[in-house]
This record gives C-alpha cells, structure tokens and sequence, in this order.
C-alpha cells in the first residue's frame, strides 16, 4: 500500500476515535436526575411535566423526549406525542408500557436527564394498590381526602374539570380538589380523583385513587332514647307482671365502654325472686352502639308504686341517670280514654257533614272567566305543569325497557372559535353531566367521555345510539360544517359519522326523538349549511338556546334546563329497570 494513503487513512481513523469520545465525554455529562414512575389504567390519559422544569426558561430545541432511546414525535395527531415541556399519551394501551427519557440540553457543556417508567395496567386493576397513591389513615371526625398532585396539576395546566369516586360509585356534587367524609366505617374504601380534561378538541380521563381508612372508631356520646309513653311513670296493673325498657345510644363501636342498668332506689338490683334483668349490647347496621337495660317485675306489689326505679348509664368519660315511677291503672283512666276516641269521633263527624253544604258552583260567568284563566296558565306553564306532574302519573313502555342510556350526547368537536370550543367544553364536561346525571339521575352517553378504548367505533355508535332512548345534538356556530362530513372516519373527524346514525335512527326509522341545543349565536347563513336531515330536524323543533352567561347552569329548575328536561325520558333509565327488570 501507498505509504502516503496509509497516513491518511490512520489520520482518519484517528480522528474519527476522537469524535466518538468527545460525544461520549458530551453525553456522559448530563446530569440524571431522580426518576419518576407513573401506573396507568388501560384507556387512560397521561400529562407529564418533569418536576424540575416547573419554573424553568427554554426553548423547544432545548428540550427532547426520548421512548426506549427513540425521539418522540412532536406531531399532536399522534397518540403519543411531545409538546413543550410536556408529553402526551392518549388512550394509553398495554403496548405503550415503556421508559421515557426528558433531557434539557443547557449548553454545550451542561445538560440534566430524568427517567419516566409508565406501567398500564388492565381496568381490572383500578381498585388494586399497585395503582393507588397514598393511603389516607385517619381518626378524625371528618377525614380530608386530597386528590394526587398528579391529577391536580394535569386540570391545572389543562383547564380539566374533577370529579369524585368511591368504590367505583359516583360521588354527587364533589368537583373539588379535596373531599370530606363523616367518621363512620362505611366510608371506608377506594376514593377516586377522576380529572377530565381537554385535548385538541376530545376529552380524556387521568385518575388517582386513595384507600382510606378510619382509625379508631369510637365515638362516645350517651344519649337515652326515648320510650313509648312517659319516661318519668308508667301504668302497671297490681298483681300482675310488668316490665321497664330504657335504651340507650352509646356512640359509634362503643360496646366496650358502655353499659345501662335499671337500680332500685339508688341501689343495684340482687333480689332475683321478684326482678329479672338483662342488659343486651347490640351494634345497628351502621355500627351505632345501643345499650339496653329491661327489668321485668315477676308481680308487681304495693311497695312496687313507692319504689324509686332508675336507669343508670356509663362509659369512660361520663355517668348518667333516668328516673322512672310506677303508677297504678285505675278503672277511670280505661273510661277516660274511650270517651276521649268517642268525642274524637263525633268532633270529625259534625265538621264532614258542614264541609259538604259549601256550594261548589257560584255561577256560569265565574266559571267561564275561570275556564279562560286557566287554559292561558296551562300555556305558560305547560312546562313546568307537566314536571310536576310527571311522578304521579308515570309512563311506561315496553320498548324503553331494553335501552341502557337516557340519551345519546354528540355534538362537533371541532371548532373554529376558541370562545365555542371553550363554552362546549364546559357546557360538556361541566354543566351537562352535573345537572341531567347528578341532580336528576339520567344515564347519558357522551361522546368522548364514555368511549370504549380498543372497541370497533363503527360499531360502538350504531351499539350505542339503538341502546339510547334519546338523542341529543349540540350544536354550535360551527356545528355541521361540510368539512366534517367526511367519507373517512378518523378519530379527529368521527362526529360526522356519529351524527349521520342518529339522524337515520331519528328520521327514517323514528325510534328516537331528538333534543337539540344551541350554543352560542349561528352563523349568519343561519342553519342554512346543515345536512337536510338536520336541517328538517331544527324546522320540526326549534333548538334550546343555552345562554352566554347562564346564572343559574347548575341549578335543574332554570329555564334551559326545565325544558331539557321536558323532553327527556319521564323515568330515568335506572327507575325503568327496576320497575320492568330485562
């Protein structure tokens, strides 16, 4: 070989060696901070920001996510993608299981990493430790259960709104970021922290779950209950046997410091020829502690009505007493009280016999100007006439007892306007479930909230909206554009695909009625550019206007709400059930 190209060729190699070890010296300079570990449940969503990047300054080119050593995508179309600061796994599945790397390049001579483990788990596992937070062990009267710092800062930064589970059970009312409970041992259990939160115009799910648990549950609290009668003197018969009951409530798993006893004349009871007693202990069904004491008087004497009887209570912290006489029944007293049935009896006789001479008719003009009056009322009010009225006179179908959902929500998720896509999100994912699901007890199907990860959507929507004894549109001002009535049915455009089968089940099979809601003002053409159907739908019934700035948007007896309620099902589907089981 050529001396000349030898040289070269080292030369090259050298060089080459140094590059590699100048990258390697780089890489190896990068401060690895403490990992982090997330477990997920199967359909979830996560949003995950590094701790340490909280108040930081940098620039996109600074930051880079890395999945299994391969840079993640910063496209937002995809599932799993990075924005920011952040990374975004949507939907998550079991494959998506892996370990992601953050790296913040300083400068050229500094940089930090910092590991994140996700594990996804199947939904069986939701109530299982291994994805629970911390447990919550208290003795307080009224325990604080605080939602994760994860979940609270992904509706932080997201603008998400919270809801509370237990046991798998929705918590009424509870959109807070703590919740108490009362000190009682059936509020032991799994207490869920669900945040739904928007993303690109669908909405996702990231929960936390904490077991609580109630440490020393006694709560003592003597109280004598009250007897049927006077607790002061009771009526005996001399000669025959009687008994004295005195209960007494001792608090919450207090059998141990509780005790009730009946006393004769200041002194404990010994003579077992002429009193028995028992003192029975029991625990109610939500663990209340009542204590009882029953004397029973084998033959009640003369010296029994000059015998002071008392019922004594105690526990640890306090001694009570309840004094009680007895009292001989007299023949007049059985006299006095059939008397006092008898005067009762004619009392209610004379004032039927008067109630039945008022005239009903005062005359024709009266009842004609009555007549008018109060088919104007009917008119005005029919709404409300007819829900209040509705629990009294039910109705009843045989074809509703198969559905499974009061109704079926759609709407477009997609918008031009920030202001419609922000009031659709909250009028989705706030005011809607907290009035219809909450207060009233229907069961709805909201697009993107209830969506079954994995399942067939085609067949998820026609399954769905025939399980559906409504269908309810939301539209806005941009709501059946012809942009989204697409051929292709992709995530970001399925709504055209959803609301073209209800339609069809609305129109040309009619075994649904349709609740229209609008929100915010139309466009200028109007409801000029809908599809026909819909356009038929809205001339048929014109759609509920839901105010720009509602004053009562939680409160089911507003007008928007009376009138959405009007056209829902009578019967909440669960009352249907239980009245015409499948």
């Amino acid at each position: 070989m050529d001396p000349i190209r030898l040289l070269v060729c080292v030369y090259a190699m050298t060089a080459a060696a140094e590059l590699s070890a100048q990258q390697n010296d780089s890489v190896a300079r990068c401060v690895e901070l403490t990992p982090d570990i997330r477990n997920l449940l199967e359909g979830e969503a996560l949003y995950y920001v590094p701790y340490f990047m909280t108040d930081v300054n940098a620039t996109e080119d600074q930051l880079t996510w890395y999945r299994n050593k391969a840079v993640v995508s910063s496209d937002e179309s995809e599932r799993i993608h990075a924005h920011g600061l952040a990374i975004y796994l949507l939907n998550v599945t079991p494959a998506d299981a892996a370990i992601y790397t953050f790296q913040y390049t300083q400068s050229a001579e500094s940089c930090y990493t910092a590991d994140l483990t996700v594990n996804v788990f199947n939904e069986r596992f939701r109530q299982d430790k291994v994805v629970r937070y911390g447990p919550v062990e208290s003795s307080s009267q009224s325990p604080r259960i605080m939602c994760p710092d994860t979940v609270l800062r992904t509706c932080h930064d997201t603008g998400g709104v919270i809801t509370w589970y237990k046991d798998m059970g929705l918590i009424k009312n509870e959109h807070h970021e703590d919740i108490r409970v009362q000190k009682l041992q059936q509020n032991n259990g799994v207490y869920t922290c669900m945040c739904t939160w928007p993303h690109n115009h669908w909405l996702y799910n990231s929960s936390g779950s904490r077991m609580l648990t109630l440490k020393d549950l006694s709560i003592d609290d003597l109280k004598f209950l009250p007897q049927t009668g006077t607790d002061k003197e009771q009526f005996a018969d001399a000669g025959s046997p009687t008994s004295l009951n005195c209960s007494v409530f001792c608090g919450i798993n207090a059998e141990k410091q509780c005790t009730a006893e009946w006393q004769v004349n200041g002194s404990r009871i010994h003579d077992g020829k002429r009193y028995v007693q028992v003192n029975p202990i029991v625990n109610t069904p939500h663990n209340n502690t009542i204590a009882t004491a029953v004397l029973t008087i084998r033959k009640v004497s003369a010296e029994d009505f000059q015998t002071n009887f008392t019922c004594a209570t105690q526990n640890d912290f306090e001694v009570k007493f309840k004094y009680r006489t007895l009292k001989p029944r007299s023949e007049y007293d059985n006299i006095g009280a059939l008397s006092r049935q008898h005067f009762s009896f004619i009392k209610r006789l004379t004032h039927s016999h008067v109630d039945s001479m008022i005239p009903v008719v005062t005359g024709y003009p009266f009842m004609f100007l009555l007549g008018i009056a109060g088919a104007i009322l009917i008119k005005l009010f029919m709404v409300d006439l007819a829900l209040f009225f509705r629990p009294y006179f039910p109705v009843r179908s045989d074809k509703d007892g198969t559905k499974v959902y009061d109704a079926y929500v759609i709407y477009q998720s997609q918008s031009e306007s920030k202001h419609s896509e922000y009031l659709l999100s909250e009028f989705i994912s706030r005011s809607l479930p907290s009035v219809l699901e909450e207060q009233c007890g229907y069961k709805l199907f909201i697009q993107g909230r209830d969506d079954t990860p994995g399942e067939d959507r085609l067949e998820l929507v026609e399954k769905r909206i025939k399980c559906s004894r409504r269908l309810m549109v939301i539209l806005t001002s941009a709501s059946g554009s012809k942009s989204t009535y697409c051929e292709s049915v992709s995530p970001q455009e399925f709504a055209g695909f959803e609301w073209q089968v209800g339609i069809h089940h609305a129109l040309l099979q009619r075994e649904m009625n349709v609740i229209l809601v609008q929100l915010g003002d139309t466009d200028p053409p109007g409801y000029s550019h809908l599809p026909a159907g819909l356009q038929h739908l809205i001339r048929k019934r014109a759609p509920i206007k839901w105010p720009e700035k509602p004053k009562s948007a939680s409160k089911a007896n507003s007008r928007f709400w009376k009138k959405v309620r009007y056209l829902m099902p009578p019967r909440p589907v669960a009352n249907q059930l239980r009245l015409a089981p499948i």
